[in-house]
């Protein structure tokens, strides 16, 4: 049984799966227990992140700040699915009533792309879209879900702590091997500029790491996908040796990259479509902003916000050609807007096959507006190949998989992104049926107090739905197995 003596949590990564797990916590651990929550983002969403763009100066500011004139995209995940009995009965209706996501009522529609080209093998949906809805999305962006989820936790209990630190990088985690607080982890880290995955490398080097915390942990959760990586990577934790075996589960796990366009377009795209899903070798689905709810620019003027998103085939070309690491040095090359924003870059080549695919419909590519603004940014671990799915192993690797810089990428034009009706119910995966073990949902170690949670240790198909399953499983572990490792707070 849980110890009813007081612990420290930490939790690395403010996505979907960091904000799920403190929200189940919070209700599970003893009274004057403490939960820190590091996110390295310059707010919290992790993959669910939402971009607001000041319109005068193209500045950065706060996905809440819809007072300022300004434009706005969910800039990563896009919606997400509720395929499952225990995510519809245990999590959804949470989320639903916290205002945190409602269903999104869109008009959707699936339009050929290159397909004379490449029959057979070009998309037919993402995520289930156009044809399998419901879907939901987050109120006033995806990042809604886990700011209001730890909202909500925070105030869920008075007896205990819990505090969010954004924009702090965890660098470095040491496990405490003397004193009194021997066996604990100790979280070393940087903070501001330099804890951003998209700064210079000259500003991140030059960071020195400091405790990120006061505090020292009875157990650790790690919720970031990118978090498992090698030193080279700008999110790497710096895990300790005895974190290996659990890292190289992680690691073993093929990703999926992806390269999502920001576009403003200066007045409306005159097809009368919400989202649309592309059969076309590059672009692979488009998202109207303004037909999410709350997440309208607030510019005026008859600007259009799109987030265009790339297929996997694409983004593994474009990582090829340029790559993530330097190829000698094998450091870390953050995401350059000259790149990104180039006449050959991924954000005009997106835009350019959002215009021929859609040319038919408008009367002629020439139809489509003009930009006012854009940018591009680049997910390298977008989410993790689909395991046990088109062929693939449980590591979700298979035909497509493509090895670069010693990573594995899924680099198929197509991916299967929803269950089929059999594995919608209960034990998905799981086997419960022959009286075998149920397959778990993520990985733990109770000797060390480590724990590693989200789609990327989990056995279903990517997405929200899988990383806030993975949280409330691995939370409720945590909680029935966390040993108190010291005797000093």
């Amino acid at each position: 049984p849980m110890s009813t003596r007081a612990v420290n949590v930490a939790v690395v990564g403010g996505g979907v799966t960091g904000a799920t797990a403190v929200s189940q916590l919070v209700r599970l651990l003893p009274s004057g227990s403490t939960i820190v929550l590091f996110d390295q983002g310059r707010a919290l969403g992790g993959r669910t992140s939402v971009r607001r763009i000041r319109a005068d100066d193209g500045a950065r500011i706060a996905a809440e700040d819809t007072a300022t004139s300004s434009f706005a995209w969910d800039h990563g995940c896009q919606f997400f699915r509720a395929d499952t009995a225990e995510f519809r009965t245990c999590i959804l209706p949470e989320w639903l009533k916290g205002k945190h996501a409602i269903e999104w009522k869109g008009r959707f529609e699936h339009v050929d792309g290159d397909a004379p080209t490449k029959p057979g093998q070009l998309p037919q949906d993402f995520f289930g879209l156009p044809s399998k809805t419901p879907v939901y999305h987050g109120v006033g962006g995806m990042h809604a879900i886990a700011s209001g989820v730890l909202r909500a936790a925070a105030a869920h209990r008075t007896d205990i702590d819990v505090q969010v630190k954004v924009g702090a990088r965890v660098a470095s985690i040491e496990r405490i091997t003397s004193g009194i607080d021997a066996g604990a982890w100790q979280l070393l880290g940087t903070t501001g500029e330099a804890a951003f995955h998209d700064s210079k490398e000259e500003v991140a080097a030059e960071a020195h790491n400091v405790p990120c915390s006061n505090l020292s942990f009875d157990a650790l959760l790690i919720t970031d996908a990118s978090a498992s990586f090698e030193g080279w990577h700008r999110a790497s934790a710096g895990l300790p040796p005895c974190a290996s075996e659990i890292l190289a589960r992680v690691r073993a796990r093929v990703r999926v990259p992806l390269f999502t366009a920001l576009v403003a377009f200066s007045s409306a795209v005159p097809v009368e479509l919400d989202a649309i899903t592309f059969g076309d070798s590059t672009l692979w689905f488009a998202a109207r902003s303004a037909s999410k709810t709350g997440l309208a620019n607030s510019t005026g003027g008859g600007v259009e916000c799109w987030t265009l998103v790339s297929t996997a085939a694409y983004a593994v070309a474009e990582i090829e050609r340029v790559p993530m690491q330097d190829p000698v040095s094998g450091a870390f090359r953050p995401q350059d807007p000259e790149y990104l924003e180039g006449e050959s870059g991924p954000a005009r080549t997106l835009v350019r096959c959002f215009a021929a695919a859609l040319a038919t419909r408008m009367g002629g590519a020439s139809k489509l507006p003009e930009v006012a603004y854009i940018t591009a940014q680049r997910w390298g671990s977008a989410m993790p190949a689909p395991p046990n799915a088109g062929g693939r192993d449980s590591c979700g690797a298979g035909a497509h998989t493509k090895t670069l810089l010693n990573v594995r990428y899924e680099a198929s034009i197509s991916l299967p992104l929803v269950p089929p009706p059999e594995h919608q119910t209960g034990g998905w995966g799981g086997g419960t049926e022959r009286g075998e073990e149920v397959q778990k949902d993520f990985l733990s170690d109770d000797t060390l107090g480590l724990y590693y949670g989200g789609d990327f240790c989990s056995f279903r198909l990517p997405g929200v739905e899988a990383a806030a399953l993975s949280a409330m499983h691995v939370a409720q572990h945590m909680a029935a197995n966390i040993k108190k490792v010291k005797v000093g707070k």
